[in-house]
């Protein structure tokens, strides 16, 4: 009898044991379960700023793009320029009158030219042309808004020479120099063949030869300046 009393009471403290560790593994995984989802509502903006770092670019990355898109738009300007030089700095749209038909033998001649259609009258009017550099310094304007403008903006800023390995600094800010230099020197020269250019104030005939040594020299500036600029993208990284 005191054996199965004892045999029931040692079954009784096993049963109140293993229900005691039950309900102790029982709350520690509600607890982890909490904990966890606590770890998963902290962690989410976490993970969502994360997200964000891999998709907008690093500012040194950002930088290099604007750097190339701007050095890149001005090379190609300046291209154009280069090409299209012949067609943009000579007007052909001007008229001269003979200076034959204004001697005081042909007055009588003159008067009756002048009573018809004279200004197509190849006798009387000779269309001629004459060098210009309006159009040229359109090109070669430093303005803010102008694509030369935005490199000289750019080069003048410090970040951009973050952007450039250490090894190369020294060579980048010389041809920044050069860049300034020759963007200056093309439009002032291409401002004084305006007056200084005999082609600028005298005719000349249509695909005639024409003394232009100040627009030449504007030209080989402009080259000039076209050239930095594509050394200056050697010295960038490009973004990946």
């Amino acid at each position: 009898m005191a054996m199965r009393s004892c045999f029931f009471f040692l079954c009784l403290c096993t049963h109140l044991a293993m229900s005691a560790r039950l309900q102790h593994t029982v709350q520690q995984r509600t607890v982890q379960q909490r904990l966890s989802g606590k770890h998963c509502i902290l962690r989410r903006p976490m993970f969502i700023a994360s997200l964000c770092l891999l998709t907008v670019p690093a500012p040194s990355e950002a930088a290099s793009e604007d750097a190339h898109a701007r050095l890149e738009t001005a090379l190609r300007v300046l291209q154009r320029l280069v090409e299209d030089w012949q067609e943009l700095t000579i007007e052909c749209n001007y008229a001269e009158v003979d200076r034959g038909m204004l001697g005081a033998s042909n007055k009588t001649l003159l008067l009756q030219k002048a009573s018809g259609n004279y200004q197509t009258d190849s006798s009387v009017v000779t269309n001629t042309c004459r060098s210009s550099s309006v159009q040229v310094r359109k090109y070669l304007k430093l303005s803010a808004d102008s694509p030369l403008g935005r490199v000289r903006i750019l080069l003048s800023k410090p970040s951009t020479l973050d952007l450039v390995d250490p090894e190369n600094l020294d060579a980048f800010i010389s041809a920044t120099e050069r860049f300034e230099r020759a963007a200056a020197a093309a439009d002032a020269t291409a401002y004084a063949s305006s007056m200084g250019d005999f082609s600028a104030q005298t005719g000349f005939a249509v695909e005639a030869s024409n003394s232009s040594p100040n627009l030449e020299r504007a030209r080989e500036l402009t080259i000039e300046v076209r050239d930095t600029i594509t050394e200056l993208l050697t010295y960038l990284p490009v973004a990946e």
